[in-house]
């Protein structure tokens, strides 16, 4: 009689249970807006429930966004309205978080499997290092795109090739491409996926059977596109990168560098793409592994295992996997921003499965040469290669191990960090004004919680550094000062967690701390917390 269930199904079955239960102990609603971007998808998500458009609404002149597609805070928007109770809907929404994370589980499971990518074993170590993998977890547990994208792009990608090898009927290429445009409407770059099944249907010159998804997808790209030149922002602020389209930013960038320095258009995309390919080359062993940063002059070269591996299953067959991890990678050379590890988590299941392969093919070749070398320097190379292994798979089995910990304290960390601005946002509440507009480092937050119209205290220009590695006192004084000049700002709020995030974090600290000193006639403390690790300074006048 034949099993229902395999062995290694039973293994999946308990890798979902274990990956469900550490997503949601991991779940804090006090780490709710630390890194930025959950705080501007609810925000949206609220202006949406509450029938004011898809805008950010946290800023004081209510920008339409054009920047981030609204899928996502489209379904935040629904959970808002079924509990409009904030901040303890939160816990709502970061649990679908967790909900589209199994899913996406289950669909690379089935991708792998059903579409010969991987044997069941193979597919199962794969899914686990993913589930497990502490960044996973941190996007898992929080309100983010990266699952609800993961989900949506593997369900289309396993379509679309099904619909490719006609293993579904022509209809549901409807249906196909209704799933391939709403990844675009995730996350920009699930075009991606639309140039992935353009190019393999024209490749295997499929003309006919690419229409209908094609013509679909592309009606929710035009769609967004053409919502984005009708509103685009009709003024330079020092933060429209906000809601400005990446197109837009990528403009702004180039003009910028080209201002600075004189170089032609294309040398500066040429600096860019260099920049963003030496950026994700640098990230790819790091999200394999699960190591953090100050790993990728010791393990950079594990990249290597990836493209070899990668170029090996290419030249054999070309399937849609290959050209949509082309596409996606391809997308973030022209990033207008930094490249870095978070960019690759939509592709850590395929990132695994050509890693493992790589490890495993040079696991072959090391034994082969120790046994049956004729040389004693292939010996000694395969040797040398082999100690490599070895370190790789130990840093691994330590980073993952230490990253689930990690992520179990990670979430009192970030409550700690969030909460040292309640007292703060309790005195901003009982002694301003509603229509007192905040700058402060974590202002979409602020917003949510006090009502006030709030903008961030640095400007949005991180794609714009290819000049210089740091910013002078000169220039982060000058647009703090623009800052508050183009927003009416009143109150200016400084908090021990603020600028984490800045290449020159410390450099901000100094330099806001010497112009309040500076100007102690602008800025008048009207309140510091009990542990003084946060300031509120009264805005009297601007500084010219």
């Amino acid at each position: 009689m034949r099993k229902i269930f395999t062995l290694p199904e039973l293994y999946l079955a308990l890798v979902l249970v274990v990956a469900s239960f550490l997503y949601i102990y991991s779940i804090s609603p006090n780490s709710f807006g630390y890194y930025h971007d959950d705080s501007i998808y609810v925000v949206t998500a609220k202006a949406l429930a509450t029938g004011q458009g898809y805008r950010i609404i946290s800023l004081p002149n209510e920008p339409v966004q054009t920047k981030s597609p609204p899928l996502h805070p489209l379904l935040l928007s629904l959970i808002w309205r079924i509990n409009p109770d904030f901040p303890t809907n939160l816990v709502l929404m970061m649990n679908m978080s967790v909900l589209f994370a199994i899913f996406s589980l289950v669909i690379v499971w089935i991708y792998l499997t059903g579409l010969g990518y991987a044997t069941k074993w193979r597919a199962l170590i794969i899914i686990g290092l993913t589930a497990l993998n502490w960044r996973t977890i941190v996007l898992s547990c929080g309100i983010y795109t990266e699952m609800v994208y993961s989900a949506i792009s593997i369900t289309g990608l396993y379509l679309a090739e099904k619909y490719e090898k006609n293993e579904i009927s022509r209809f549901n290429g409807i249906f196909v491409g209704i799933v391939i445009g709403l990844t675009s409407l995730t996350r920009s770059p699930g075009i991606a996926l639309i140039g992935t099944v353009g190019a393999l249907f024209f490749y295997h010159k499929k003309f006919l059977q690419a229409g209908i998804p094609l013509i679909i997808a592309n009606i929710f790209i035009v769609s967004w596109v053409v919502w984005g030149y009708l509103n685009m922002p009709t003024f330079a602020g020092v933060n429209t990168a906000y809601f400005e389209s990446y197109l837009q930013t990528l403009g702004n960038v180039i003009d910028d560098v080209q201002h600075q320095t004189g170089y032609p258009v294309i040398l500066i995309l040429i600096k860019i793409v260099v920049k963003n390919a030496i950026g994700l080359l640098a990230a790819i062993p790091l999200v394999c592994i699960g190591a953090s940063k100050e790993y990728i002059m010791h393990f950079g070269f594990a990249a290597v295992f990836v493209i070899v591996s990668f170029c090996q299953t290419f030249k054999k067959e070309i399937r849609f996997l290959h050209f949509y991890i082309l596409f996606y990678l391809g997308l973030h050379l022209i990033w207008p921003y930094r490249a870095y590890d978070r960019f690759l988590m939509p592709l850590l299941p395929f990132l695994l499965l050509f890693f493992i392969q790589g490890i495993e093919t040079l696991t072959l070749l090391v034994h082969k040469e120790l046994t049956l070398g004729k040389t004693t320097l292939n010996k000694l190379i395969a040797f040398f290669l082999g100690v490599m292994l070895i370190s790789i798979l130990i840093v691994g089995f330590v980073n993952y191990s230490k990253g689930i910990g990690g992520s179990l304290r990670s979430s009192n960390k970030l409550s700690s960090s969030v909460l040292e601005d309640s007292e703060s946002i309790r005195w901003i509440k009982n002694h301003t004004e509603v229509s007192d507009v905040l700058v402060c480092y974590h202002d979409p937050l602020y917003f949510m919680y006090t009502g006030r119209k709030a903008t961030r205290s640095t400007p949005l220009k991180e794609g714009g550094n290819l000049v210089s590695t740091n910013v002078s006192e000169t220039e982060i004084g000058q647009a703090l000062f623009r800052i508050i000049r183009e927003n009416h700002a009143r109150y200016l709020i400084l908090s021990s967690t603020d600028f984490e995030f800045e290449n020159d974090g410390e450099l901000y600290r100094t330099t806001y701390r010497k112009l309040i000193e500076q100007n102690q006639e602008t800025f008048v403390r009207v309140f510091q917390t009990t542990d003084e690790r946060c300031e509120i300074y009264k805005i009297i006048e601007e500084t010219k």
